[in-house]
C-alpha cells in the first residue's frame, strides 16, 4: 500500500522512477500530463521539469494549499484503506519542500481548499500549460 511505500526509501524511490518513466513515455506537444504523485521533494520537481525542457513542451505548478490540520482531517475523512498512518502522515509533512520561484518553481496556480471546495487564486494572466 502507499503508506508503506512511503516508509521504505528504497521503494519509494523506486516509484519515483517509475512515474518519472510514465512521464517520459505520455510526454509530447499533444498531451497534457499531470503528474500528482511524489512531488514533495523538490529535487524531483526538478527532475521533472528537466524532462518538460528537454521536449520542449511548456511546465507549471500548481501548489494546494492548506494546514497540515487540514490535510490530517482529509486524510481521516477518507475510506481506512486509503488513509495514512499518523506517522506516515507526519513524516511526509516533515518531507515536504514547498516550490521556490527561485529555484525553477514558480507556483502557476495556488489552490485554497476551504470547506469541500476549491477557490482558485492564478498569479498568471493566463495559464500556458
Amino acid at each position: 500500500d502507499r503508506a508503506s511505500t512511503y516508509n521504505n526509501s528504497s521503494q519509494e524511490k523506486t516509484v519515483r522512477a517509475s512515474v518519472k518513466a510514465a512521464v517520459l513515455r505520455s510526454i509530447n506537444e499533444n498531451t497534457v500530463v499531470i503528474v500528482d504523485a511524489s512531488n514533495y521533494i523538490k529535487g524531483y520537481r526538478y527532475e521533472l521539469y528537466c524532462v518538460g525542457k528537454q521536449h520542449s513542451t511548456p511546465h507549471c505548478v500548481v501548489q494546494c494549499v492548506l494546514t497540515p490540520a487540514e490535510a490530517w482531517q482529509w486524510n481521516t475523512a477518507r475510506p481506512e484503506s486509503e488513509q495514512y498512518d499518523r506517522a506516515t502522515f507526519d513524516a511526509l509533512v516533515f518531507r515536504y519542500e514547498a516550490p521556490d520561484s527561485r529555484n525553477r518553481q514558480t507556483v502557476l496556480a495556488r489552490l485554497g481548499i476551504y470547506r469541500n471546495a476549491a477557490m482558485h487564486s492564478f498569479r498568471a494572466p493566463h495559464l500556458t500549460c
